[in-house]
């Protein structure tokens, strides 16, 4: 049988029994979740088939997870991440907090949980992780990665000087090029963010011109290297991939001239 069947027949046994300790059922949703979307094959008087585009109901997931699965840390990854997918951010934070509280927590978790505080703006739980597990997970790349998001985002410069000093600096550097440069100026290291800053437009960094195609990702580059007085210099590597109104907007915004 494919995941869809089989995640519908199992929820309607647990509707019926509303037996969330049922191994049969941990097993067939651990076996076949997430769900796979694919276009559908066939219509039925005009409509697509359920089996193609069946998602089961989140009160299932979670009660079989918790009793059956035992709140499996790897299992509850990927319902987060399902969570998160569907736009419904703050279950996702829930999922990745009850693994914490529930002596879960792993540098990925712990990486996802904060990097989904932050989009909801929650600054404050987000700076409680980032304190509470620094000693921790401190040398893991995407747990610093998720701290500096965090520092970037409260404009909390004694978090940056600390990320930019002994023992997180050699993690730091191992993060995205732009990031790096933003935490670099934050904490007054202008020198040594030029120097990356140089270094990425040499080469071309596809990270920095895949980002700036995002217009909040545009304007914390420009405004990075703006800062190190390499503003001119970015745009004019850019120039190929923005639209002349876009790019228009941001020597406007940050009062950056034309090359001659």
């Amino acid at each position: 049988m494919r995941g869809p069947v089989v995640l519908r027949r199992s929820q309607r046994l647990w509707e019926l029994s509303r037996d969330s300790h049922d191994p049969i059922l941990w097993r067939a949703l651990s076996s076949n979740f997430p769900p796979e979307i694919r276009p559908p094959r066939s219509r039925e008087l005009g409509r697509i088939r359920d089996t193609e585009t069946f998602q089961p109901r989140d009160d299932f997931i979670q009660a079989v997870w918790r009793d059956a699965g035992n709140r499996d840390p790897d299992f509850g990854v990927k319902l987060a991440d399902y969570f998160s997918l569907k736009d419904n951010i703050s279950l996702s934070i829930d999922i990745l907090e009850e693994l914490v509280e529930a002596n879960q927590a792993r540098p990925d978790i712990v990486s996802r949980l904060i990097g989904r505080l932050l989009r909801l703006g929650r600054l404050e739980e987000a700076k409680r992780l980032v304190d509470r597990f620094r000693d921790a997970y401190g040398s893991d790349t995407a747990f610093i990665t998720q701290w500096s998001e965090y520092a970037l985002a409260a404009h909390d410069i004694e978090e940056t000087k600390a990320l930019t000093s002994e023992p997180y600096i050699n993690e730091l550097r191992k993060v995205r090029a732009p990031t790096l440069m933003r935490v670099l100026i934050s904490a007054g290291m202008r020198r040594e963010a030029r120097e990356i800053g140089e270094v990425l437009l040499s080469q071309r960094d596809p990270d920095f011109v895949y980002r700036v195609r995002e217009r909040e990702s545009a304007d914390e580059l420009v405004s990075a290297f703006k800062a190190v007085e390499l503003g001119t210099e970015l745009l004019d590597v850019i120039d190929a991939y923005l639209p002349e109104p876009e790019l228009d907007r941001l020597r406007r915004k940050y009062r950056i001239k034309k090359s001659n």
